[in-house]
């Protein structure tokens, strides 16, 4: 690993903030906009403090910028992006209460808009584009943590009167085993992958499962399991291979990566060769592709005297870069940097 301070913290501590890339062909440059989220150290499932802060972060300049607030405070929920426009689904606000209300913010001008509500709305969902103007919504759970959802719903946006777009639900091929605290990639266009995360239903821990969806068809078929069971992380894809960072198994933080390779359908665990310096769930992630860096922000750490699991500010890059052929140097050069000052101070503590 290699220690840096060159970037910059989050301006709060916070946990299941959701973090969206906009699309190349919307910016110039990278930009991640981080949305909502916890800021208390959770003792048990639910959040009383949840925020409806909003950062815009340039991983190319390490600056954020403070946009305007969300309609409503919630975290666990899930989001996705088409051109300029973030799409944010269920999740719940102050008092785990869930929220159904479609609510949609513009990166260009920063400004929100209420859409209509999304009836069978859950929380812990997963989100991703599917086709265009399409939304696909997997999974998640129901307002009491009682069900476990295992339905597509298949959201439309449509062009509708004064700019604000029309929105069309309809039901598509349910995932094969229910799911949630789960993750989604897909391409936009083809393929999606969704793996890991919890059934309420069952005791097993968390899934190492993995299902493939055919846009075009609409169907899920099983494809390779992951090395390991884990909900409460990140996904994302970086030098065409699907990057899963951190989560949780029984309420115990994972350090490990794993990576999956589509054409061969296999995962590779790093092991401990690139594992995260702390164990690390319920945190916001995203790829910047322009500098090939998976990035890690804030979340939960280890529990503390079994009592809380305390909320985190710092960031975490991962980057693979293609080595020099001329040299015989690997194939990849990989690095973990942890953005936070008390952990350069700890390392520097260890070695003295």
């Amino acid at each position: 690993w290699e220690w840096s301070e060159d970037a910059n913290n989050l301006a709060t501590k916070r946990s299941d903030t959701t973090v969206v890339t906009v699309p190349a062909n919307v910016s110039d440059t990278t930009t991640m906009v981080l949305l909502g989220g916890c800021t208390e150290n959770i003792q048990a499932v639910s959040c009383q403090n949840v925020t409806d802060r909003v950062d815009i972060y340039y991983p190319e300049t390490d600056t954020y910028q403070a946009s305007t607030p969300m309609l409503t405070p919630r975290y666990r929920f899930s989001a996705a992006a088409l051109g300029a426009n973030i799409f944010i689904f269920g999740g719940r606000t102050n008092n785990d209460t869930m929220v159904c209300e479609v609510d949609m913010y513009n990166v260009d001008t920063e400004e929100w808009t209420a859409l209509v509500d999304w009836v069978n709305c859950t929380s812990d969902s997963a989100a991703f584009v599917a086709g265009d103007n399409v939304i696909a919504l997997v999974g998640g759970y129901d307002a009491n943590y009682t069900e476990t959802s295992g339905l597509t719903t298949l959201v439309t946006v449509g062009t509708g009167t004064g700019g604000t777009p029309t929105l069309t639900f309809t039901d598509g091929m349910p995932i094969i085993e229910a799911r949630g605290d789960h993750e989604c990639w897909s391409d936009r266009s083809t393929v999606a992958y969704c793996m890991g995360g919890f059934n309420l239903d069952d005791q097993t821990g968390a899934k190492v499962s993995t299902e493939k969806y055919d846009i075009a068809k609409g169907t899920w078929a099983a494809a390779a399991d992951m090395t390991s069971g884990r909900g409460d992380f990140v996904l994302d894809m970086l030098n065409d291979r699907l990057t899963v960072v951190g989560g949780e198994d029984n309420q115990t933080g994972i350090t490990d990566v794993e990576w999956y390779d589509l054409a061969n359908d296999c995962w590779t665990s790093s092991s401990s060769l690139f594992e995260l310096p702390f164990p690390r769930f319920r945190f916001g992630g995203a790829v910047d592709p322009l500098q090939s860096k998976m990035y890690v922000f804030g979340g939960q750490g280890p529990r503390v005297n079994n009592a809380y699991w305390p909320l985190e500010s710092d960031v975490f890059w991962y980057q693979e870069t293609p080595a020099d052929t001329a040299t015989g140097a690997a194939p990849l050069l990989r690095a973990w940097t942890a953005i936070a000052a008390a952990a350069v101070a700890a390392a520097a503590a260890m070695l003295a």
